[in-house]
């Protein structure tokens, strides 16, 4: 069981520390519900691939937003940037393995990144949406049904008494 804010309060700490301060990562949290049963190597994973991203293919600098949302058994992820974009056309095949957008040109990277988000949030059962407008920036939102630890304790309780 995880304390989802801390989590997230570590992580864009750790994150801010490498993207320096050409960029500024700020986190939002919402909610009443925190603490989550998660894989925190792959929630880490996960939330650090697409800051880095952001990072990365925000060359001017600028701010990127991490805004959480957390229910009692949904947490809503939003990451968004004001960087390079993704050409429409490359949209609906970032999640293929070693695909990169056209308009990338030398940054860097091997075109797994985003696979590998793409199965993370798909162990979790949950949902990822792009929306993303050349040089204006790209928006990830990502969708993960996670059990908080009143719900687990509430489920185990009502299979105990059956």
């Amino acid at each position: 069981e995880t304390d989802f804010k801390e989590f997230c309060q570590r992580l864009i700490q750790d994150m801010q520390a490498i993207a320096g301060e050409k960029h500024f990562i700020r986190l939002q949290i919402e909610g009443d519900a925190f603490m989550y049963h998660i894989d925190k190597q792959l929630t880490n994973i996960l939330m650090s691939n697409l800051i880095t991203n952001s990072v990365k293919y925000s060359p001017k600098g600028g701010d990127i937003w991490v805004r959480v949302k957390c229910t009692e058994n949904l947490v809503q992820l939003v990451i968004q940037d004001s960087g390079i974009g993704i050409p429409p056309d490359d949209l609906n095949r970032l999640f293929e393995d070693f695909y990169r957008a056209k308009n990338v040109g030398t940054i860097g990277g091997t075109g797994l990144g985003l696979t590998l988000v793409k199965n993370i949030v798909d162990s979790y059962k949950g949902s990822i949406d792009i929306e993303s407008t050349l040089d204006v920036g790209t928006t990830f939102t990502i969708l993960l049904p996670l059990c908080s630890g009143l719900m687990a304790n509430t489920n185990q309780q009502q299979e105990i008494m059956k």
